[in-house]
């Protein structure tokens, strides 16, 4: 029965299997094989596709490497380009300025619509500022109008500082028409107070408090945890005022649109009655409202209104071809409205002399855009500031 079974599996009787190398003798004399020794291509094969995976992933490695590297490559030359394309943005706003300012028609007032700009009759702001191709690209120039402004077209083209209130021309007389316009935002009486004097003395020479106990001098700013000097020089930047005293986030948020530190020496306070927001407008009439015109609010609450649907012409849309140039001697003022607007004359101006552009160029075929924002001095066109995104 040993014996059948053995015959069965393949090995001589009484014979054990050994390991050892093909052709060894049993006891019997029979020759044993190795049964592995033909299964070698086998394992060889395991090895082969092993060595393939791993030049597979090596290959897949390398060519993500390259593809990242290649489209770095083609990110900064789209980057590069598209500074270019928006540099040629700015000169060619420049050369837009220039033109305005040397035709007889256009030089003597800016308006929304055109403002620091000479419009032919083919041409519109959208023709003039949105999608001008350069190179392998083009730019646009627009500006970022404050929500509360609703506007029927996008506003593309300048905007002019004048048409906000310049913190840097504030003075003991003038700080009050901040005081308003920040109240107008809605924001309470002690805090509009605080801000608008507390200004006064962060951009005037001395060490006087101004409208104590509202403004402040150095002897504020010491006592803070991190303290440090009142400035006593002119604002280099809007971000400036949350050094001020009272000032917030929130109300920051609000101002900065109405707002301005162009020119930053000026001589005395001027806004542009044609392109001024109207909470800037009515800031001033409310400023100028009260016994000295012997008027109220309610007189410069209706002169600001007809300001600004006197502007707006007859689509009754700001922003449009037909806007119109203010004209005391066409508004139909009453004698309280007419009182207040000619108290605030010394303080109002037809024609800015400080204009922001804002340039957004792409280059096309990357898709990269850069943004350059500069404000220009129309006089002489030296660029006072500016800073790319």
């Amino acid at each position: 029965v040993s014996r059948r079974r053995s015959i069965a599996v393949g090995y001589p009787a009484g014979c054990f299997y050994s390991s050892g190398l093909a052709g060894e003798s049993g006891p019997t004399g029979a020759t044993v094989r190795n049964p592995w020794r033909g299964n070698n291509s086998g394992l060889i094969l395991i090895v082969v596709m092993w060595i393939l995976l791993i030049l597979s992933l090596l290959a897949v490695g390398l060519g993500r490497s390259a593809l990242i590297e290649l489209s770095l490559t083609k990110y900064f030359t789209g980057q590069l380009k598209s500074k270019s394309i928006t540099w040629a943005g700015v000169l060619y706003a420049l050369n837009q300025i220039r033109k305005d300012s040397q035709d007889e028609r256009t030089a003597g007032y800016d308006s929304l619509y055109e403002c620091a700009v000479r419009l032919s009759d083919d041409q519109n702001l959208l023709s003039l500022f949105k999608h001008i191709p350069v190179g392998e690209g083009y730019f646009d120039i627009r500006y970022s109008a404050p929500k509360r402004e609703m506007f029927l077209e996008e506003p593309w083209g300048f905007e002019d500082e004048e048409r906000k209130l310049n913190l840097n021309a504030l003075t003991p007389e003038t700080y009050p028409i901040l005081q308003r316009l920040i109240v107008k935002l809605g924001f309470d009486e002690s805090a509009a107070r605080t801000i608008a004097s507390s200004i006064v003395d962060w951009i005037d020479g001395d060490d006087e408090v101004t409208d104590a106990p509202y403004g402040a001098e150095d002897s504020h700013y010491h006592q803070l945890r991190d303290p440090y000097y009142c400035k006593n020089f002119p604002l280099d930047s809007l971000e400036e005022l949350f050094l001020i005293k009272g000032m917030t986030k929130e109300i920051f948020e609000e101002l900065k649109d109405d707002v301005t530190i162009f020119p930053q020496k000026p001589s005395h306070l001027l806004v542009n009655i044609n392109t001024a927001s109207s909470t800037v407008i009515g800031a001033l009439a409310e400023h100028f409202s009260g016994p000295a015109t012997n008027t109220d609010m309610r007189d410069a609450e209706s002169l600001t209104q007809k300001i600004m649907d006197w502007r707006k012409g007859e689509d009754r849309q700001p922003l449009t071809p037909d806007d119109r140039i203010v004209d005391m001697n066409k508004l139909p003022l009453n004698a309280g409205e007419e009182a207040i607007y000619r108290a605030l004359q010394p303080t109002i101006t037809e024609v800015s002399n400080h204009i922001r552009i804002r340039v957004r160029g792409v280059h096309e075929s990357s898709g990269v855009a850069t943004r350059i924002e500069a404000v220009v001095r129309r006089e002489d066109l030296a660029v006072v500031f500016w800073r790319r995104d």
